[in-house]
């Protein structure tokens, strides 16, 4: 009899405590999805006050989905309040002048955290429509805070990230221009310096890339001794862990097509030599890696950061036979045939 309460009892508390478990669960899903349902019958300002509430949720979204099993708390939160924007216009003639530019901000923003967490399948978004909005937005703004400073920061990921340098490049023009004459608030100051990085980045585009400097062994380097053959530049880290990934697709490319005429030059950023040498010998990778000074004791190649305005790695530079530079954000998997490295390679190799 003991033996039996040994085995049975346990088992029904757990059954118990199971049963209370996945019914809590279930009601913290419900509570969850509820949260994020939009007004049925709502006033402009109702509409507006659950924009409010949804506001900042996204960040936390992913660690409290985890939390909730599959639900996608961040892809709600974008639904809910993209659609709760799109019943912002019929109340038009009500809203100040503060509401309207309020209710706008959360539309674009949203819209471009669909864009930034990956929902587009479940919510399409229209870049050209977008990019249109937040030149409306940003400049209609009588001064530049932070709601302002947000979107269009924003914004350049989503070109940067789309890989549309050209509009890229038009869009930091635009806001340069526009931002030129209130550049004396310190954050816009720190964005029109960053934009201006990005800028020297992007016109390299369709131009001879110079590049002097020492390889990880201390000999001299000139980009222009690889005339005649193709050469990607690869800017990466050791701390970057899409540019590991890429690793062992680019081993491969390089075997490939390197007796085709394809070499690789590589620069790491934020690290010292020493480190830089480990890393290479841990990962067997076999193309050229350079370095401004092999002997320094601090971070090596920091001034390609501002040569080729650097703003993250893995960054890349495609250069063709003659030195000038074809494509940037070429990738051994990018979807884009644009940037699409081996793509590139059957174009330009023999």
């Amino acid at each position: 009899m003991n033996t039996y309460r040994l085995f049975v009892v346990p088992t029904i508390v757990l059954g118990v405590l199971a049963f209370w478990f996945i019914r809590d669960s279930q009601s913290l899903r419900q509570r969850e999805s509820d949260r994020y349902e939009v007004p049925t019958d709502p006033s402009h300002r109702v509409l507006l006050e659950f924009m409010r509430k949804m506001d900042g949720s996204a960040e936390a979204a992913e660690g409290l989905s985890k939390t909730l099993g599959n639900t996608d708390n961040s892809l709600a939160i974008c639904k809910a309040v993209v659609t709760a924007s799109e019943g912002i216009p019929r109340y038009r003639a009500e809203l100040t002048t503060s509401e309207q530019r309020e209710a706008n901000f959360y539309r674009v923003k949203y819209s471009i955290d669909t864009i930034m967490r990956g929902h587009e399948d479940a919510i399409p978004v229209d870049i050209d429509q977008l990019l249109q909005d937040v030149r409306e937005f940003v400049g209609s703004a009588e001064s530049q805070g932070t709601r302002e400073m947000t979107i269009a920061q924003l914004m350049l990921y989503v070109l940067e990230g789309k890989g549309r340098y050209d509009e890229e490049l038009d869009y930091i023009n635009w806001l340069r221009e526009h931002l030129d004459e209130a550049d004396d608030q310190p954050q816009i100051a720190w964005f029109m310096e960053r934009i201006s990085r990005v800028a020297v980045r992007l016109k390299l585009t369709g131009n001879p890339m110079e590049l002097k400097s020492n390889t990880l062994a201390g000999e001299p380097f000139d980009l222009q001794s690889l005339k005649g053959k193709v050469v990607l530049v690869e800017v990466w880290s050791t701390s970057c862990k899409p540019c590991i990934k890429d690793f062992p697709a680019l081993k491969r490319i390089y075997g490939e097509y390197q007796s085709k005429g394809f070499e690789i030059v590589a620069i790491c950023l934020h690290a010292q030599p020493e480190r830089i040498r480990r890393f290479v010998e841990e990962q067997e990778l076999p193309w050229m890696q350079l370095c401004d000074d092999p002997t320094a004791s601090d971070e090596a190649n920091s001034k390609f950061i501002h040569q080729f305005g650097i703003e993250a790695v893995p960054s890349t530079f495609l250069v063709d036979q003659n030195g000038v530079v074809v494509a940037q954000g070429v990738r051994p998997f990018h979807d884009k045939p644009e940037q699409n490295l081996e793509k590139w390679l059957v174009k330009l190799l023999p």
